[in-house]
């Protein structure tokens, strides 16, 4: 912890003292402000200045993040303060027995920035987001960047434990998730965010040095460009095509199984498989499952010219969602049935007669080999570009 009660009760910021304060305060007696407990101080030369118990507690302000959890939370406390924003360090919130790294209040309103740099679990996350919403405090989390792997193509590395810190403003129409480094004081936030697959997301990638950024610059709308995005898509179709896997297993496995029993194969499925999803995070299964399993399974059998309902396409697919409630952050409007069926309007592959009724308007063309699919994908994808 970066702050204790000294034996007056006042809180002390060790990380704001000199080395020569630190070293005369250690003849002092501190406690911690949560359990009230001893604490002592620690602070070598490579350690930031903070203070610890003792022994192992059940106290929750006892995290051992590390000291570059540490100097990250300390900056990004003082760049607070720097702005004239109310900012709380290490601020006990009795009503849910919950410490935020920083607690934040603007025009009346409470934040809790979070500053997260190790994998916990993912049940913790969203036990702490659930205590800040229920006491109406809205949760930003900034994750360590050391948790950031990139690649090429604005490319990061995914995962569900990563999909936690995923955020959406009101005031914006994109997602948003943010990284920053202590060592190179830069602030890293991807906007703007699409799954590839399970374990990739692409988006708009911008980097700042902290000294140059506001908090308000966070909720400012950061797009990945139409024309961009479908670009990278469409070379992730192309492997998707052509790139065999060697071993396959899981759901992959059984998704390859349930084509194979149709007399289907990857090079045969129609180009509206495998399109761009914003709320694709919302999903169970990587966008060529899904996809293929609602086309193959629920538009393909029907008749040129018979309906079907938005509520019917949902429940076809409610089991392959996730309910709204597993991610706090990401309580935004769009919708990944409805987005999914709005590239189908724009191909004219279904038409919607009345709100949220559609008819089915063309059959859906099989390919016959990898050529026609990959000639079929670049021309879906530039049409695509030319009418979103």
């Amino acid at each position: 912890m970066l702050q204790a009660l000294n034996s007056k009760g006042l809180p002390i910021k060790l990380a704001a003292q000199t080395r020569e304060k630190i070293n005369r305060l250690r003849n002092e007696r501190f406690f911690c402000p949560q359990c009230y407990e001893p604490v002592i101080i620690k602070a070598g030369p490579k350690t930031i200045p903070h203070f610890a118990h003792r022994s192992i507690t059940n106290c929750i302000n006892q995290r051992g993040e590390g000291a570059y959890h540490e100097r990250g939370k300390l900056l990004l406390y003082e760049w607070l303060k720097k702005q004239n924003i109310t900012v709380q360090l290490e601020q006990y919130i009795p009503e849910i027995e919950q410490i935020p790294d920083m607690l934040v209040t603007i025009n009346n309103k409470r934040i809790a920035l979070e500053y997260q740099c190790s994998n916990v679990s993912v049940q913790q996350i969203k036990k702490r987001n659930k205590g800040y919403i229920k006491a109406n405090i809205i949760p930003i989390w900034i994750l360590g960047e050391t948790l950031l792997k990139r690649y090429a193509n604005k490319q990061i590395k995914m995962d569900f434990f990563t999909s936690q810190f995923i955020h959406y403003f009101p005031n914006t129409s994109s997602t948003s998730l943010f990284y920053f480094c202590p060592h190179t004081k830069k602030m890293i936030i991807l906007n703007d965010i699409y799954l590839i697959n399970m374990k990739r997301a692409i988006g708009k990638i911008t980097i700042k040095k902290l000294d140059i950024l506001q908090l308000k610059d966070l909720f400012i709308q950061r797009t990945l460009s139409k024309n961009k995005l479908l670009t990278i898509w469409l070379k992730e179709k192309r492997k998707f095509r052509l790139n065999q896997r060697k071993k396959i297993y899981g759901r992959e496995l059984q998704w390859r199984n349930w084509l194979y029993n149709r007399a289907l194969f990857i090079e045969n499925l129609p180009s509206c498989i495998y399109l761009p999803i914003a709320s694709q995070q919302l999903l169970k299964t990587p966008p060529w499952q899904w996809q293929s399993k609602f086309i193959i399974d629920f538009i393909h059998p029907l008749q040129i010219g018979e309906q079907f309902t938005l509520g019917q396409a949902k429940s076809f697919l409610n089991y392959k969602l996730y309910k709204q409630h597993l991610f706090p952050l990401l309580q935004q409007k769009k919708d990944p049935v409805i987005e999914y069926l709005n590239y189908l309007k724009m191909i004219y592959m279904i038409i919607e007669q009345r709100p949220n009724v559609f008819m089915k308007n063309r059959n859906i063309r099989f390919y016959r080999n990898i050529e026609e699919a990959i000639s079929g994908d670049e021309n879906l994808i530039n049409y695509i570009k030319n009418n979103a």
